[in-house]
């Protein structure tokens, strides 16, 4: 009996992703557009960031529910995902993504059977460890 799964995974996803979005709600709008140096995201970049990050491992290990990385396209599926950050929001629009987003990857997470979680992902080349278990890796990327 495994006494830490989906649910727990999902409940500690919304916990994050809740705090996230008391940090971008105290924010003002006027200030979204900071950026802390010319190479670095704004706020308003790195909210969004944020928000559609989930998709990488929903895509990855909800969706295909991959095993190894063979044929995955990263740089495609990354560039797609920048080119979100690029796109103009207002605080409101970006509060709203936050919350829609985080809670479709928090259900997701949720609805996984522990034979899914314990799957084992081989780690894409020259990666180490080798592999690890699905559970691990959504584990470590929980994220905001």
């Amino acid at each position: 009996m495994t006494y830490y799964g989906s649910k727990e995974l999902a409940r500690s996803f919304r916990t994050v992703r809740k705090n996230t979005i008391a940090i971008a709600e105290d924010i003002p709008e006027q200030h979204y557009g900071y950026r802390a140096s010319p190479e670095s995201r704004t706020v308003a970049q790195t909210l969004v960031h944020l928000a559609v990050t989930p998709r990488y491992h929903e895509q990855v290990h909800l969706i295909d529910r991959r095993t190894n990385f063979e044929g995955f396209d990263f740089f495609s599926f990354w560039g797609a995902l920048n080119a979100e950050e690029q796109k103009a929001r207002s605080k409101k629009e970006i509060l709203a993504m936050l919350r829609e987003e985080g809670e479709k990857f928090a259900q997701m997470l949720e609805a996984l059977p522990e034979e899914a979680l314990s799957q084992q992902v081989a780690s894409p080349q020259g990666v180490t460890p080798p592999s690890k278990s699905r559970f691990e890796i959504l584990l470590e990327r929980q994220g905001a």
